[in-house]
């Protein structure tokens, strides 16, 4: 087995042995110049650690983790009086953040589904985008559980070989 590299070139991702991706780019780099397509040198990546679909991908530990930058927009703390605009839009973070830290959703279900009813309420004109959200205590608890775990970025390993995966379906037509 040999050494797999990767190459990013603008959001392209080639994957494979080093002769694969080196062809791979030369190929991409060859039509781009063919159909006259500017390429800026500062978003080339080569290696075995980069940024990449707001990830951090690092090949040499075999580990992932969000990008600080996205782990920055998030708040500290969620507040009761979090307005509902602002509660969307950590939500939608705090989902897009669990996955590659292998954060189970589930176990934050009732705390999502509450505060998605508070947000589904813009969509029927309810309340408005700077109305307070209106948390519960225990829904808040839940969410700030939530939050405090993505905010430690902690690493984690995409694909453990030989440990079972958690498969958790559910639906709700209520959430």
């Amino acid at each position: 087995k040999g050494v797999k590299r990767q190459v990013i070139v603008d959001n392209v991702r080639f994957a494979g042995s080093k002769h694969a991706v080196q062809e791979a780019k030369a190929r991409f780099l060859t039509n781009a110049a063919l159909s006259r397509t500017s390429l800026n040198d500062a978003d080339r990546q080569e290696g075995t650690q980069y940024d990449f679909a707001g990830l951090w991908w690092n090949h040499d530990t075999k580990q992932v983790s969000v990008r600080q930058s996205t782990i920055d927009r998030l708040p500290s703390q969620i507040h009761a009086d979090i307005s509902v605009a602002e509660l969307e839009s950590t939500l939608s973070r705090l989902v897009y953040c669990s996955p590659p830290l292998r954060i189970p959703l589930h176990e934050y279900y009732y705390g999502l589904k509450l505060a998605r009813r508070r947000i589904a309420e813009l969509n029927t004109g309810k309340s408005g985008p700077g109305d307070s959200s209106r948390l519960s205590g225990r829904t808040l608890a839940e969410l700030n559980e939530w939050l405090c775990l993505v905010r430690r970025n902690r690493p984690a390993r995409p694909d453990r070989k030989g440990t079972k995966p958690l498969w958790v379906v559910f639906t709700d037509s209520t959430l």
